[in-house]
């Protein structure tokens, strides 16, 4: 590919879109081509049946417009084509506000997203084309230059209907700059952009939610917290606005499709916290999904929950994030896994289960055999090293490998990315869980080493608690608390 070129002609392709003239030009070219001056409404059904229709074998129509991106909802596509064609012939109905009603997922962004990219395309294209006055904070129809009187006899000769009346700003420019001369007013094409606000809008809600940056959210790009999310836009948001963000989210009826990002600014906090130690924090007007005493489901508002109010935790699925690429580690090994597997996750599961790492060892601890011949294999399977088991007691195994897989570790499991990741990972909630089943019949003052995180500098690190049955310290109790609550989030997604 010839990257100067394709972009010369990208650059001529702009400049063909920026035509500038006056008035009485504007006003030849549309007296010749009447479809530059449709009404929205007009404009929207135009740009849905130029995309083409189809029959199905029922008999309904199939529009090609929304083919790529909307399945299914034939009859509802059916009804909002209707209301722009009712709309477009100048009806009372394109009076109404057109509202999209249905349950999560039921495609009604999508819908709106569709058209929003539509119309610009459409308005790029010369069926398309969009005029204004030059210098109008409005990008105004320049057809509104003509004085009312005026407009029955340009309809009749011409076709141009005209609707709408000069904003307050055209109408100073006029008199004062042009002085009625409106033949002389300089007209320019346009185009449609979301991006630069200019014929999309994107309306703000007067009631914004919101949740703390530190608030997990499972993605198809892994478990992330609202700040990753933030810090990875292209283009910040400022303090009540919304940018562009896609993303496919864990929703309450599954995957569904976000589009949008919001930043609401500071806000005061409400934090919320269960009887089983799941907690959120969030404004006083984000919804959660509570149980009223007669069993019914409902969203209430942080800021109206009372003691005791029944709050919902999702349970039972089983979504992964997409492959990535592993952090390389600068310590030589025999073999290294460049991307998360099924193994390396059931692997790092029994780790953050039952292991430990020191600066010499890492350790993993279980009195299942059958556990710790899986744990062997898969260190030799994964990285090429041996561990060796050792036994203590009756029930206790334990094995460790050598020194080099201390660094490979670090690299995988101590960041708050990858630490997450893992632990929502479907493999490594079953290895954790089936090593802390082996161990629930242990008795609390044997000797076992619990792997949690020490936040330092903005990388998580590694300690160890000896003793369960001792009274740690406060630190160590704050981060023990602290992976309590970090792994009791991510296995109820699991």
């Amino acid at each position: 590919m010839d990257l100067v070129k394709r972009l010369e002609e990208y650059r001529d392709r702009e400049r063909g879109l920026m035509w500038e003239g006056t008035f009485a030009q504007y006003f030849e070219i549309a007296s010749k081509r009447p479809q530059v001056a449709r009404l929205s409404h007009e404009r929207i059904y135009h740009m849905i049946m130029d995309a083409g229709i189809e029959t199905t074998r029922t008999g309904e129509p199939h529009y090609t417009f929304y083919s790529q991106e909307i399945f299914g909802i034939e009859k509802a596509l059916q009804q909002i084509v209707d209301y722009f064609h009712s709309a477009a012939q100048r009806l009372e109905v394109r009076k109404r506000v057109l509202l999209l009603m249905g349950p999560v997922g039921g495609g009604k962004s999508t819908i709106v997203y569709l058209i929003k990219r539509g119309l610009e395309a459409y308005s790029r294209t010369d069926e398309g084309a969009i005029y204004a006055i030059r210098d109008c904070p409005m990008h105004e129809e320049p057809l509104h230059l003509i004085p009312v009187d005026l407009r029955p006899d340009v309809e009749k000769e011409f076709g141009l209907y005209v609707e709408g009346d000069l904003c307050p700003h055209c109408r100073f420019m006029i008199d004062n700059q042009y002085r009625g001369h409106i033949e002389d007013v300089p007209v320019k094409r346009i185009t449609f952009s979301e991006k630069y606000r200019v014929g999309v809008g994107t309306f703000t809600p007067s009631d914004p939610k919101c949740v703390t940056g530190d608030t997990l959210v499972l993605t198809d790009q892994g478990l992330q917290t609202m700040e990753d999310i933030y810090l990875q836009l292209p283009n910040k948001p400022r303090e009540d606005e919304f940018v562009p963000y896609e993303a496919t989210i864990l929703g309450i009826d599954g995957p569904e499709k976000a589009t949008k990002f919001y930043c609401g600014g500071f806000q005061p906090i409400y934090e919320v916290e269960t009887n089983l130690g799941y907690n959120i924090r969030g404004t006083a007007n984000h919804p959660l999904l509570t149980m009223l005493p007669g069993g019914e489901l409902t969203w209430t508002k942080i800021g109206d929950l009372q003691v005791g109010s029944y709050v919902a935790l999702a349970r039972g699925s089983r979504v992964s994030g997409q492959s990535v690429a592993l952090p390389e580690s600068f310590y030589p090994l025999p073999r290294q896994p460049r991307t998360m597997t099924p193994d390396l996750a059931y692997w790092l599961g029994l780790l953050t289960a039952e292991g430990s790492i020191t600066h010499y060892e890492t350790w993993f601890v279980n009195g299942s055999q059958a556990l710790i011949n899986r744990f062997v294999e898969l260190t030799r399977t994964l990285f090429g090293l041996e561990a060796v088991p050792h036994r203590k007691g009756d029930t206790w195994r334990q094995c460790h490998t050598v020194r080099e897989i201390h660094t490979t570790i670090t690299s995988l499991s101590v960041t708050r990315h990858s630490a997450c990741g893992c632990a929502v990972n479907w493999e490594s909630l079953v290895a954790h869980r089936q090593s802390r089943f082996q161990h629930a019949s242990l008795p609390a003052a044997r000797q076992m080493c619990l792997l949690s995180w020490k936040a330092s500098s903005g990388v998580m690190r590694p300690f160890v608690a000896t003793e369960l049955d001792q009274t740690p310290s406060n630190s160590q109790a704050s981060h023990v608390n602290w992976l309590t609550r970090c792994m009791s989030y991510c296995l109820t997604w699991g």
